[in-house]
């Protein structure tokens, strides 16, 4: 039996934070030979809180409800202008903005961020969404057969482990080729040179998906292996010991006809931990028949064995070998 890999082992989300590394909010600004346009607009440069570097995120305008919502358009270029004593940027967006209902005016805040996929507000408003940010976790799963008995534990995932802001140095306000540099905003690089930490070294993963391989269909799990339930287990890296997440019963559970299941892990705790006879299992092949038996470090070592049944000497049978006849002519 062979087991086809066709989806990812894991799918690391961040479910809590609205929009997407990097972001950064401004103040729009319109002047006697700039006027604010659906495709150009200027906005203040003192005003930016965020990272300077716009082009290819989408504009965000506040709506009646005071929030910011996505207009479809995307920052293309922009360009440093200076106009008597202030520092603008001026932006062209593509396609051109539909203001209807949205705040498109002088001193209207605008956000400049790309909205995140996984964003997921019942998820944030519920789940321990902190309990994985200092944590590098690795995931596993093992079955219970409906003897009571368990299968060896599968080869674990890689750390679920993706860094805030997804690892990068952003600028945050300061803006080369000008007098902009708000110091109320230092750049990440300059914050870590001064405290000598990297803050944003916290993990941002607060939801997993585990793809699960199975051995059939999940229809046919318990007929043919006389599986019963799904363990999802749980490692962290400072620690030698197993934990369960969940047992997942397959009754109601696990069906169909997908040769996958999906477990989504949402930053909940561990409920129990398992023995260490259980962790140190790696096989429970156990000859049938063996002439030596000999223990070392805490493993048994048997030689001389038997693996398998041999068939009974009562049996009369008898093997052969000849050529497949031919039974039509094309």
């Amino acid at each position: 039996m062979t087991i086809s890999i066709v989806q990812v082992e894991t799918n690391m989300q961040n479910a809590i934070s609205e929009y997407l590394p990097p972001k950064a909010e401004a103040i729009l600004k319109a002047t006697t030979s700039q006027p604010i346009t659906t495709t150009q607009f200027l906005i203040l440069l003192t005003s930016l809180n965020g990272d300077p570097e716009l082009e290819g995120l989408n504009v965000h305008l506040k709506n009646a409800n005071d929030d910011f919502e996505d207009t479809g358009s995307e920052v293309t270029t922009v360009t440093v202008i200076e106009d008597a004593s202030a520092f603008y940027f001026l932006v062209d967006v593509s396609p051109a903005i539909n203001p209807t209902g949205l705040g498109f005016s002088n001193d209207d805040e605008v956000l400049f961020a790309i909205s995140n996929p996984y964003y997921d507000n019942v998820f944030k408003d519920n789940a321990n969404v902190d309990f994985l940010s200092d944590k590098f976790v690795r995931f596993s799963y093992r079955y219970k057969f409906d003897d009571g008995e368990y299968s060896l534990i599968a080869p674990f995932t890689q750390p679920t482990f993706i860094p805030e802001q997804d690892g990068y140095f952003l600028v945050n306000g300061v803006v080369e080729g000008t007098t902009v540099d708000n110091a109320e905003f230092p750049t990440d690089e300059e914050d870590a040179y001064r405290s000598t930490e990297v803050k944003f070294m916290e993990n941002k993963v607060n939801k997993v998906l585990l793809n699960i391989p199975l051995p059939v269909v999940s229809n046919n799990l318990n007929s043919d292996f006389k599986i019963t339930e799904i363990d999802i287990l749980y490692k962290e890296s400072d620690q030698t010991t197993i934990k369960v997440v969940e047992s997942i019963p397959l009754t109601g559970n696990v069906f169909g006809t997908s040769p996958f299941y999906q477990y989504e892990y949402g930053s909940k705790p561990p409920f129990k931990t398992l023995p260490q006879t259980e962790t140190t299992r790696v096989s429970d092949k156990v000859p049938v028949k063996a002439l030596a038996q000999e223990i070392a470090s805490n493993r048994v070592i048997y030689g001389n064995y038997q693996d398998k049944h041999t068939p009974p000497k009562f049996l009369n049978y008898r093997l052969a070998a000849e050529s497949k006849n031919q039974l039509y002519n094309w």
